[in-house]
């Protein structure tokens, strides 16, 4: 795929072995330590109020393939609403947007910043799948599941399409997941129809429940799903929508309709997280907007806000409701430890810190939290900003291609 899409000579020299990034000059143990030091500190003090025993609630991760707000758009009309439910849930849940890594794909690297926290913002260029370049080739690095699991969580992954695809297999095994179900081995395996090439969400979030009625210890379960894939002109004899202004109306339709049954299947999943007999935190969100919407829209809307996707967490225990604005992925995981009052290491507590500062955190976009504007380098940011930004630059050279001081120093463990 690699050739096929960027030709030889390209495809050739994005495959030679480099390093992930380049040695900051400021790198030492020392430095290190420091920082480790700093963010522990930090930890303790957060942790004083808290403590890790009596969990009981289960944890449901759906990124939801191309879901999308597509009235965040300047210039998109239709006849009708696709996400009235979706409207109506985040009212009662903390909502906002993510930052997607680009406009049309960037699966995998959205999935991979959620799940461990490590930003692409501080990689060299050619790491453009971080699942292939980084997770086979790592041996420790933070990752939400092995910290549930070490709270006694039994965690699965499912993704309805093909476990081979970004090397899913050896990643789901790298990151410390007890099961992979995937389109061989799942139970629902049903389409919205026989036009559709994909299995539906409402398929996949039967699976979600097969898998928690069956487990005896509280569980983790994060899906990737696979229903709005494109292309979408082929999936519906008549699509029901009127859309207005994508300058693709034979995909934009059809798309839109995709929207609507996710909508519909988000609706189920709700009303069956709240008639499950036990306590459920959902979080959900869409990993990019589809990639066929036309110069009009592209030059009508800023690089922000193509990029912006829907987020919510949901819970059938606990009162949420909180607009978040937006946030960059890799800061999810900072909801699950506080609203579930989870102790945190330093790594997690650099992650909160790096939110309050940087809320979007992003190749050419930065947002810090008193600016209403994004600026495209971390030169335009303040000093306090780029200070940060620079800790937490080391922090991933250390984990990612340096000396991994981290893990001898307990940067990824609790502190009392």
């Amino acid at each position: 795929m690699n050739y096929d899409n960027n030709g030889f000579i390209a495809g050739f020299l994005s495959n030679l072995p480099a390093p992930a990034m380049h040695e900051p000059d400021e790198y030492s143990l020392a430095v290190i330590e420091n920082i480790v030091n700093k963010y522990k500190k930090m930890s303790i003090e957060i942790n004083q109020a808290k403590n890790n025993t009596n969990i009981d609630t289960n944890i449901i991760f759906v990124m939801n393939e191309t879901f999308s707000d597509p009235f965040n758009l300047e210039g998109i009309e239709s006849n009708k609403d696709p996400l009235v439910n979706y409207r109506e849930i985040i009212q009662e849940s903390i909502n906002g947007n993510i930052m997607s890594p680009s406009i049309g794909g960037g699966t995998a690297t959205n999935e991979f910043q959620v799940l461990t926290g490590i930003s692409m913002e501080p990689f060299s260029a050619h790491i453009t799948s971080p699942y292939v370049q980084l997770v086979s080739e790592m041996k420790n690095f933070p990752s939400i599941v092995n910290k549930l699991k070490n709270l006694n969580y039994r965690a699965t992954a499912i993704h309805p399409y093909s476990p081979n695809l970004y090397r899913r297999t050896d990643v789901y095994n790298n990151l410390g997941f007890d099961e992979f179900r995937h389109e061989n081995n799942m139970i629902f395996k049903e389409k919205i129809s026989k036009k559709h090439r994909y299995i539906s969400d409402l398929s996949a979030y039967q699976e979600i429940f097969d898998v928690m009625s069956k487990s005896k210890e509280i569980d983790f379960i994060h899906l990737v799903t696979m229903q709005n894939h494109a292309p979408y002109a082929v999936k519906y004899d008549k699509a029901d929508y009127e859309v207005v202004g994508t300058g693709n109306n034979v995909e934009a339709n059809p798309y839109f309709k995709d929207l609507e049954n996710s909508d519909t299947s988000l609706k189920t999943l709700i009303n069956k997280i709240d008639s499950f007999p036990e306590p459920v935190l959902l979080v959900f969100w869409g990993d990019h907007l589809p990639g066929f919407y036309k110069e009009n829209i592209l030059n009508n809307n800023s690089m922000q806000k193509m990029r912006e996707t829907p987020f919510l967490i949901y819970s059938n225990k606990y009162d949420l409701n909180e607009d978040i604005k937006v946030i960059s992925p890799i800061y999810l995981g900072n909801y699950i430890t506080k609203i579930l009052d989870i102790k945190i290491t330093p790594y997690e507590a650099m992650l909160r810190d790096l939110e309050n500062k940087l809320p979007i955190l992003e190749n050419s976009l930065y947002l810090e939290e008193y600016s209403k504007k994004t600026v495209p380098g971390r030169k335009e940011l303040s000093k306090e900003a780029q200070d940060l930004l620079l800790e937490y630059t080391l922090i991933m050279y250390d984990v990612t291609t340096g000396r991994q001081f981290t893990n001898e120093l307990g940067f990824f463990d609790y502190f009392e």
